[in-house]
């Protein structure tokens, strides 16, 4: 008996020694790591448009169908595609008045609508400034002298006619001043609701205003007649004077419809533009088709610093255009809280390079942009797909460069 109990003890003991070891080997083995998305940025050959090398007012629309149009209209002329932007039709002209300017949308019973501008009568920022209005104002009612193209799929023909808004609380006269002198005037893209109505955003001032405005005008008749919707952001003071810059209040938006339901707004905040003395973008979003916003934040990270053009993508990644220093294409994939990736087409510096370009989408995950490089006008199509990779697999490609652009070893 007493050789059994010992027998049976080495055989416990023996046990709780094999299930210590496995216990232990269980919990030192890591926990399997974590798959994560990436995105697949393809970025194709650009086609050169014209060799000018200093604008800032070249812009792409796309209709329905899927043919892009590339605005150039210091000639008054504008290029098609209908292969993935992968050749370009020759020139054919566009609107005589069109001088630039990229709100746009692409209607979904057929057609794009374009705003245009005309040369102003003033000729220089200084005279601008103090001159009268252009275009009438009537009861709450401008008649702006600027009009609207509306084309047809392929771009082909086009009409134009004069555009109605309506803003009793916009200024009828200059301020000359305050930095933004002038009523809301049309900024970006146009989103079309699912009832069929147009929302704009618009920058300006409202009666009693001290910095810009950012609104959103809204249409029923596809774009004749427009009138005031809501108020995206406005603040008298700098919300970030810790930052170094000229607040400008919030102006030159950009509005997207995202695939979770909610609306974005990206904004520039910078005045002037001396060396190293930006103020970055900001951002806001809403819940409820416009009409509500978030209080605006700085862009995360900083996005320097004016121009931003958004456009959003079937597979839920949002893309901002923007420049001045350089020109850009940063994503998100968490609906523009943070901006992960970005893609560069030039780091020149103004007075060599506006900053001031487009961008839009003309495929499910596809876009097209047009802007300067150090040889003219370009386009570029790019393609962005979201790629499942595991964090050991991941390859980190590119090089790392300086403010202006100059490789670091």
């Amino acid at each position: 008996n007493g050789e059994k109990m010992q027998r049976n003890c080495r055989v416990a003991i023996l046990f709780s020694i094999v299930v210590w070891i496995v216990g232990f080997v269980c919990a030192s083995k890591p926990a399997a790591a974590k798959e994560t998305e990436v995105l697949k940025i393809t970025v194709g050959k650009p086609t050169l448009l014209d060799p000018l090398q200093y604008q800032n007012s070249a812009s792409v629309s796309a209709s329905r169908p899927g043919v892009v149009a590339a605005f150039y209209p210091w000639k008054h002329l504008h290029r098609t595609s209908t292969d993935g932007e992968v050749t370009w039709g020759p020139p054919t002209d566009s609107p005589a008045v069109l001088a630039g300017g990229s709100a746009a949308a692409t209607l979904r019973d057929g057609g794009v609508l374009k705003f245009l501008t005309t040369d102003s009568s003033f000729k220089g920022e200084a005279e601008f400034r103090t001159s009268p209005i252009e275009g009438e104002y009537k009861d709450g009612w401008f008649t702006l002298h600027s009009t609207f193209a509306w084309f047809n799929d392929d771009f082909t023909t086009y009409k134009i006619a004069p555009v109605q808004v309506y803003m009793p609380d916009a200024v009828t006269t200059k301020q000359t001043h305050i930095a933004m002198t002038t009523w809301p005037v049309f900024s970006e893209k146009m989103i079309q609701l699912p009832n069929g109505d147009l929302l704009v955003s618009m920058q300006g001032v409202f009666k009693g205003d001290s910095k810009s405005r950012t609104i959103i005008c809204v249409s029923s008749d596809r774009g004749h007649k427009w009138s005031y919707y809501a108020t995206v952001a406005y603040d008298p003071k700098d919300p970030n004077p810790d930052l170094p810059g000229q607040y400008l209040g919030y102006c030159e938006p950009t509005i997207a419809m995202m695939s979770n339901g909610q609306m974005i707004c990206v904004m520039r905040t910078q005045y002037a533009h001396p060396p190293a003395e930006y103020k970055p973008m900001a951002v806001c979003w809403s819940d409820d088709q416009g009409k509500t916003w978030t209080k605006p934040v700085a862009t995360e990270p900083h996005l320097m610093n004016i121009s931003p053009t958004l456009a959003t993508l079937d597979n839920g990644v949002v893309a901002c255009q923007y420049g001045r220093p350089g020109f850009h294409v940063v994503f998100s994939l968490d609906n523009g809280h943070t901006w992960q990736d970005r893609i560069s087409f030039s780091h020149q510096i103004e007075p060599a390079l506006t900053g001031q370009f487009d961008l839009i989408k003309v495929g499910p995950n596809n876009l097209v942009a047009i802007g300067n490089a150090d040889d003219g006008v370009k386009v570029w199509p790019i393609s962005v797909d979201r790629v499942t990779v595991s964090p050991a697999r991941v390859a980190l490609t590119g090089r790392v460069v300086d403010e202006r652009g100059r490789p670091i070893a």
